[in-house]
């Protein structure tokens, strides 16, 4: 009997945590925001995300031309070179080792493909090209920086403010974003819709010589 129960626990719990591990692997990832010196970058179609290892993954491309860097593909070994200021990186879809001047290296996480684009470790590239990343879990957000910016020229979640050349209405935001064009803030939206309240039996109707109503039972908006 003791041998049966034994056996029936361990099998319970080899279940539990084969279905845990299959739920985790079955989690979508986390998307998150990309600010590079303070402008936030656009992902047109494949977005940013944290993969299993906790790593952050960006579409190369993107990232890589707004540090300033050359970037390439080589169809034959599924490779991607990228190069600035004499640093040379090769990453290789599937893989976790990179080329860094020639150098191994290995990565704490893989080079994949997804949605027709190749994303690679954004913090790892970011810092063999130069730049400083810093990330921010309680917004998602990663904040890379090639060149210093006072936190009094930034917002909470390191997005450049703009002081010059300001929206007409500017006075109705607590600040502008750098990235965000005038005719962004200057849009007219369509005043709220306000529905005719209805009196239901045993409503008071307010004199049409007040200037407020007052609320009875009956009234129905």
């Amino acid at each position: 009997m003791k041998k049966w129960f034994m056996a029936m626990t361990i099998a319970v719990l080899v279940s539990s945590l084969f279905g845990a591990t299959a739920s985790a692997a079955s989690l979508p990832p986390a998307f998150v925001s990309v600010v590079l010196d303070g402008k936030k970058i656009w992902f047109p179609d494949a977005q940013a995300y944290v993969d299993e290892n906790q790593r952050t993954l960006v579409p190369f491309r993107f990232v890589a031309e707004s540090l300033g860097a050359k970037v390439g593909w080589e169809a034959p070994s599924q490779s991607v070179p990228i190069e600035r200021d004499g640093q040379q990186i090769r990453l290789q879809i599937g893989s976790n080792i990179a080329l860094v001047n020639g150098q191994e290296v290995a990565l704490d996480t893989q080079v994949v493909t997804k949605d027709g684009r190749t994303f690679v470790p954004l913090r790892f590239v970011s810092e063999v090209l130069g730049a400083e990343v810093e990330w921010d879990g309680s917004t998602s957000t990663v904040t890379i920086h090639t060149k210093d910016i006072s936190e009094s020229d930034t917002d909470e979640w390191g997005r450049l403010l703009r002081k010059t050349d300001l929206p007409k209405n500017a006075a109705d935001y607590p600040y502008i974003l750098a990235d965000v064009p005038n005719e962004m803030y200057e849009m007219a939206y369509p005043p709220p819709v306000l529905q005719k309240a209805k009196c239901l039996p045993n409503c008071t109707r307010p004199s049409p010589n007040t200037t407020s109503r007052t609320w009875t039972s009956g009234w129905d908006t």
